[in-house]
């Protein structure tokens, strides 16, 4: 029953995509345009392939795309080098287990940091598993994962220029 398998196997990894409800991944907070991407649209965003190691674990392959992608699309904008005010901003990242890591926005920026921070979007060519997925944060250049956050359900800016 192969058939059977698979779906309490997704079932189990990913509660709510047989329900009917697409594995989402939301930028919200201080944006433009509030947005909502579903798997599939994730999919057809460029990405790239990076291999990431961890706990002494042999490197393993991640399809990903450039957080500030995502961001650009919710009208955060990278067009010049982020100076003054716009730099007064955080992202913070949210995890379904309620873990949280924050990145000032100028991590984001291309001509302040060489390496990206990353959403992972597949492993191995498979979705990531309940363990990691849906969706996980990469931070290459980081010596150890703390800030590689797993089980990301949310993206969220937040702008410290404004009283909150």
């Amino acid at each position: 029953m192969p058939g059977f398998r698979s779906a309490l196997i997704a079932l189990l990894l990913f509660p709510g995509v047989l329900a009917g409800q697409a594995v989402t991944v939301s930028i919200a907070g201080d944006v433009p345009t509030p947005i909502t991407l579903t798997d599939s649209v994730l999919q057809t965003l460029p990405h790239q392939h990076v291999q990431q190691s961890e706990h002494g674990q042999p490197p393993a392959g991640y399809d990903a795309i450039l957080l500030r992608d995502l961001l650009s699309r919710a009208g955060v904008d990278f067009s010049a080098p982020l100076r003054g005010a716009a730099l007064a901003r955080a992202i913070v990242i949210e995890s379904s287990d309620g873990y949280r890591v924050v990145f000032a926005i100028g991590e984001l920026d291309p001509g302040t940091v060489s390496q990206p921070i990353l959403l992972a979007i597949r492993k191995e060519g498979r979705p990531l598993d309940g363990h990691e997925g849906p969706y996980r944060i990469l931070v290459p250049g980081d010596l150890r994962p703390a800030r590689s956050a797993r089980m990301v359900t949310t993206v969220r800016v937040v702008d410290l220029a404004q009283p909150h």
